[in-house]
């Protein structure tokens, strides 16, 4: 799919599509407790660029733990159901607010690439597997 979706559900082509603000403009919270959070955490998010239901939507996975991941989504707000296996899918317009929370802004395979490293990567064969095993015994 060579486009993506905006809010009004039209198609972009990716030329045309809002650039993101670049990582190191964006400024993080100073107290200390965020301080120290944030250099004892590794939650990373990758650009949303998944078209579906009217948005476009990233990834938030940790290279370290799922329990790091659930605790960080947790404190941003972000819902249960959004969990899917090793990432947590996030729509473009929670994308600033969770890198102001302390998320990592990364490349796609900067992405996969930590988090297959770390153990914590759910193979797509694997994952196929998985779903089609829920829908049979739910």
């Amino acid at each position: 799919m060579s486009g993506a979706v905006q809010e009004s559900g039209a198609r972009i082509n990716r030329r045309q599509r809002p650039r993101l603000p670049d990582a190191r403009a964006i400024t993080k919270p100073t107290c200390s407790a965020w301080r120290f959070y944030n250099l004892t955490m590794a939650v990373l998010i990758d650009e949303p660029l998944w078209p579906k239901h009217g948005t476009v939507w990233g990834h938030l996975v940790s290279d370290r733990s799922l329990d790091e991941l659930h605790r960080f989504a947790a404190a941003a707000g972000l819902p249960p159901r959004g969990f899917d296996r090793d990432h947590y899918d996030v729509p473009l317009a929670r994308y600033d607010a969770l890198i102001g929370l302390g998320a990592e802004p990364v490349t796609r395979r900067e992405l996969v690439r930590r988090l297959a490293a770390s153990g914590l990567r759910v193979r797509p064969h694997v994952r196929r597997a998985e779903r089609e095993a829920d829908e049979r015994h739910p």
